[in-house]
């Protein structure tokens, strides 16, 4: 009550103790004095031996007691990423809960309905239901019937107090993991997004009134899609799309008859499970479009689009054990890159430090990384213009570490030598080269891209329209002299690279 000078704790009747989880709280605008607490409450019940899950919390004496509004189980999944509550400006008893459903209660958190209001897109979208995964909302405090609602699908618009709504999807903000394209006339971009599906388009759409939506999606759920990953195309077929879900779930699809099979290595029935990580790596071989690389803690390939799969590696980790565990496994290949120029020439990063190279397709491998910060390996680039030449960026973000991590290699791997110059202290996320010349090199951060003329001593930024926001993928189309930027945010981007040179490349 004095601006912060002092605090004091207000915990009578609110769960205590290890098990307890993220909190949020709301203040009732019409009547102070009530205060409502959703809690992510990871105990045990006694009963049954499962877990407790989210618990709304009601205070009518600004906070000093508390009491459970309701006996059975919250329909929605509260936790860590999802848990807000909010209150009716006019009525104290109408409240709102926020978590992987959108919950309504109009009794003072006694009971509960999930908001199944009727969805209008304000763009064309098959999905046609409230998206999952609930995370803000704002209700205006003149009037209670104007909510608007942040999710995992974009924003939504209501005027009835959630029983219609707008999605207002005209909004470039998709959360791109990675980006790739094809060899058509006008190509194409493919997208994995976070939970909104994979999707593909044309490079060359403009935006302009009455134009039908050109971008499709690669697979649709009633939702509206779930997060997708790396998005390939057969480079001889274009209706064979390669896609995937959380921790390597990869399909197959044919777009003429909308067949799909999932393809994805599995281990013998008595063999432990394979750990992959949240975003599974997988590419399509540069020497045969038959073949895929998938990366778990070991790499796999398969020569026959991966209705069989072959293991040619040992575990390339540092095998961590189960006390470095948590709730996405630790110890997998994050990142995979096949040489251009010689056919069984990869290398692969991991979660936990290591570079591993082989030369054989597999036959023998090789640790390259003692050199290296032990860091997350984010990106490793084999060089499309020297055999032995190899780029690889680490990030430590994850230990709150944003210090910058960009390394060559002209010896396949067996020293490096940093290539930060003045890059600023971002975390790095992707290296490319550029397909004309060798010295010209592209890197993505959390904040922006940025471009070095002479290999890495000096860098210059490529910001210069684009928002401040996360960059996870870079792809350079080499026909097109077109970098394509694939955001974490704010949708996906296009720079003409073709005036990017290196100023003494004709000396």
């Amino acid at each position: 009550t004095d601006a912060g000078s002092n605090w004091e704790l207000l915990s009578e009747g609110l769960p205590r103790g290890e098990d307890v989880g993220r909190m949020a709280i709301a203040i009732a605008g019409s009547d102070p004095n009530v205060v409502y607490a959703l809690v992510d409450n990871q105990a045990r019940r006694s009963e049954d031996g499962r877990t407790v899950g989210g618990q709304v919390y009601r205070s009518d004496d600004k906070g000093n007691t508390w009491r459970n509004t309701h006996e059975a189980p919250l329909p929605a999944r509260i936790g860590y990423d999802f848990c807000l509550i909010r209150v009716s400006p006019e009525n104290p008893d109408q409240i709102y809960v926020l978590g992987n459903y959108l919950l309504t209660s109009n009794d003072g958190g006694k009971t509960y309905e999930r908001n199944q209001g009727e969805i209008v897109n304000l763009r064309p979208h098959g999905s046609k239901v409230l998206h999952l995964d609930h995370h803000d909302m704002w209700i205006d405090p003149l009037n209670p019937d104007r909510i608007i609602l942040g999710t995992d699908g974009g924003l939504y618009m209501s005027y009835d107090r959630g029983l219609t709504w707008l999605r207002v999807n005209n909004i470039p903000i998709a959360e791109v993991y990675a980006v790739t394209v094809d060899m058509a006339e006008h190509y194409n971009i493919y997208i994995g997004t976070q939970d909104n599906a994979a999707l593909y388009g044309p490079s060359n759409y403009v935006l302009a009134d009455g134009q039908p939506e050109p971008w499709k999606h690669v697979y649709l759920d009633r939702w509206g899609g779930g997060d997708s990953y790396f998005t390939l195309v057969d480079p001889t077929d274009g209706n064979i799309v390669y896609y995937e879900h959380q921790f390597g779930d990869l399909r197959q699809k044919d777009l003429r008859d909308g067949s799909t099979k999932s393809i994805r290595p599995r281990p013998s029935k008595d063999a432990p499970p394979y750990r992959r990580n949240w975003m599974t790596p997988v590419l399509i071989s540069h020497h045969n479009p038959f073949t895929l690389y998938y990366g778990a803690h070991k790499l796999f390939k398969s020569i026959n689009r991966g209705d069989d799969w072959n293991c040619i590696s040992p575990d390339l980790t540092t095998q961590p054990g189960p006390d470095k565990q948590g709730d996405v496994p630790y110890g997998t290949i994050t990142t995979i890159s096949e040489s251009t120029l010689r056919a069984g020439l990869i290398y692969v990063g991991t979660d936990d430090g290591n570079v591993q190279i082989t030369r054989d397709d597999g036959l023998n491998w090789t640790k390259i990384s003692d050199e290296l910060p032990d860091k997350w390996v984010s990106r490793v680039t084999a060089s499309k213009h020297e055999l032995g030449t190899v780029y690889v960026s680490l990030t430590g973000y994850r230990e709150d570490d944003f210090e910058k991590y960009l390394y060559l290699s002209d010896d396949f791997g067996k020293t490096w030598e940093p290539i930060t110059g003045n890059l600023p202290s971002e975390s790095i996320n992707v290296i490319r080269e550029d397909h004309r010349d060798r010295d010209i090199l592209y890197v993505g951060t959390d904040l922006g891209v940025y471009v070095t003329l002479d290999g890495g001593d000096r860098w210059i930024s490529l910001c210069n329209g684009l928002p401040t926001t996360a960059v996870h993928d870079l792809v350079v189309h080499p026909r097109a002299n077109e970098l394509i930027i694939g955001t974490h945010g704010r949708s996906v981007y296009i720079l003409d690279v073709e005036r990017i040179k290196n100023p003494l490349a004709d000396l």
